[in-house]
């Protein structure tokens, strides 16, 4: 039967106050040591927890609380120091593990050695840009761009910035990356697919995100700046969402997989085996401009005939945007557009500098000096609270001792230290207490070595398989 809490509250409140004081600075030098056990980089959940159990001995002074108000005015003080101290402890805890997480992926393709600093190369780039909100998306975009560059981590960052640069300007991440991605598919230095249907968008006037919308459709075209100012002549009548869809469709029925009854029309006109904008010149020429005329010449397929029937009656406009985009889609546009709009608008300046500032702080949070500390004492109340709950012990009166996440409570803490005062003999709470936290911690530790020989014995069973057969994929 698990050790019942007991507190009996006895004492001066005058010498309360005195000991708080004094409690107060113990607290305060066992924090910056902790502080400074972070900063050195110990990873020993243990001395941690050492260090903790100094703070909650500190605590000890409460046990000169009389009755209720005493213990009242014991979680008022501590809630000035420790506890406030230990939800900050929390936040940064959070973030830290979300960072771990959503960095993962990225870090497992990088090369021994380089892992954290590429990491830490890929979000100081996101946060230069403000991007705090989807750190997933920050590092999921490095990393399919330099795999889109042939592994090439610089050619990925590279790419990475002018996305970035494009959420500024109204181009949505995922598709500033899509862009960017068929970009590298098609031969495009990293940079000009996002900064050509930026451009195109502009001599269009339509925004970037409708333009970017279309990315899908220019792998149908041979000629990307056909393609993307295609696009621009296009989005006048085609809704946003189909875009893409007729581009395509356009970039088909230029081509030689168009029918063979279209194809025989290209072969009359002379331009059999001529690329897709000749073709379209060809047929302007003809004065094959309509859906019927379409029709007539062989093309029957309905995106197709409306996605090439536009663009024919749109030619003077086509070649305008083709103009606009060669002329404008520079590295530094994105940029340089955003600047001019600050410029103008104050308040968008501002805006941009608080992004910045709050991606610095979460940042901050989930990789800087503090994250393996407070990660380190989220680890040791989630031991405390599982402990706790394998005693049986939830709730004392009207507060509770674990919480929703199964951590130790702030209250379970200082209610701990108390009773340590009150039964400090064998067999009293906080030696059952200890005694079950060695008992969660060795449980973990099992846990996560049993992890390791899993993960041990699959690499083993693999080269073993690649001795038996050297032309096995890799795991």
């Amino acid at each position: 039967m698990a050790a019942q809490l007991s507190v009996e509250m006895t004492g001066d409140e005058r010498k309360l106050a005195k000991k708080l004081v004094r409690a107060e600075a113990n607290i305060d030098s066992l924090k910056r040591k902790l502080r400074e056990a972070g900063k050195v980089g110990r990873r020993s959940g243990a001395q941690i927890s050492t260090s903790m159990k100094g703070i909650h001995r500190s605590m000890l002074v409460l046990a000169g609380a009389s009755g209720f108000g005493g213990i009242q005015q014991a979680l008022n003080s501590i809630n000035r120091s420790y506890i406030t101290w230990l939800q900050n402890q929390r936040e940064i805890s959070n973030e830290a593990q979300k960072g771990a997480k959503s960095t993962v992926a990225f870090s497992a393709l990088q090369p021994v050695g380089l892992k954290k600093i590429r990491r830490d190369e890929a979000i100081a780039l996101g946060e230069s840009y403000g991007l705090q909100e989807d750190r997933d998306g920050i590092t999921e975009a490095v990393q399919a761009l330099q795999s889109a560059r042939g592994g090439d981590f610089k050619a990925g960052m590279d790419a990475a910035r002018t996305v970035f640069a494009g959420t500024k300007v109204d181009v949505p991440l995922d598709r500033g990356l899509e862009l960017e991605t068929i970009g590298a598919s098609l031969g495009l230095d990293a940079g000009d697919a996002i900064r050509m249907a930026y451009a195109s968008g502009q001599a269009s006037a339509r925004t970037p995100s409708v333009l970017s919308a279309a990315s899908a459709g220019l792998t149908f075209f041979d000629d990307q700046l056909f393609g993307i100012s295609a696009a621009g002549a296009m989005a006048q009548g085609v809704k946003k969402d189909e875009l893409g869809t007729y581009l395509r469709a356009a970039g088909i029925a230029l081509s030689s997989g168009s029918s063979d009854s279209f194809q025989k029309t290209f072969k009359s006109l002379g331009v059999e085996d001529a690329t897709r904008l000749e073709r379209l010149k060809a047929l302007a020429d003809a004065g094959i401009n309509t859906t019927e005329k379409l029709n007539e010449a062989g093309l029957q397929e309905i995106r197709q005939v409306k996605a090439v029937a536009t663009l024919v009656q749109n030619m003077p406009d086509l070649f305008r945007i083709m103009g606009e985009v060669e002329k404008r889609a520079k590295p530094g546009l994105l940029s340089e557009q955003r600047m001019e709009t600050e410029r103008e608008d104050p308040n968008l300046a501002v805006s941009g500098n608080i992004d910045v500032l709050k991606a610095m702080y979460k940042n901050e949070q989930a990789y800087g000096k503090d994250s393996l500390l407070a990660l380190h004492v989220d680890q040791e109340d989630l031991i405390r609270g599982n402990a706790l709950a394998d005693m049986g012990q939830r709730e004392f009166l009207f507060w509770d001792l674990i919480d929703e996440q199964g951590r130790a409570s702030e209250f379970s803490t200082v209610l701990a230290s108390i009773n340590a005062f009150f039964a400090p003999g064998p067999g009293g709470f906080l030696v059952e207490l200890t005694d079950k936290m060695e008992e969660v911690r060795e449980t973990m530790e099992k846990n996560v070595e049993a992890t390791r020989e899993l993960r041990d014995d699959g690499r083993r069973n693999a080269e073993r398989r690649r001795r038996i057969n050297p032309d096995a994929q890799n795991e």
